[in-house]
């Protein structure tokens, strides 16, 4: 798989250039977030690369709102963790 990827060289670089100038454009549209949902989030760096590694892309609606359910979910998760080791 990774031989097929090559085969696209710069061409493949571009796209993936493009589709990060868009997001870093679209970013603003960061939710609010909890203090323990940011800490998620910036565990992975930033809202864009967070989203990212979930391919999911942070400049549309749906996907923002899937983004955000995961950091509830991750931050709940961590607090049930920390009550647990009390």
């Amino acid at each position: 798989m990774c031989d097929r990827l090559a085969s696209y060289g710069p061409s493949l670089k571009i796209i993936v250039d493009f589709q990060n100038i868009l997001a870093d454009l679209y970013t603003d549209a960061e939710p609010p977030l909890s203090p323990p949902e940011q800490e998620v989030v910036n565990a992975y760096g930033s809202w864009t690369q967070f989203m990212m590694s979930f391919g999911l892309k942070p400049w549309e609606t749906e996907d923002a709102e899937e983004g955000k359910r995961i950091a509830e979910t991750f931050a709940a998760h961590d607090d049930s963790d920390e009550e647990s080791e009390e």
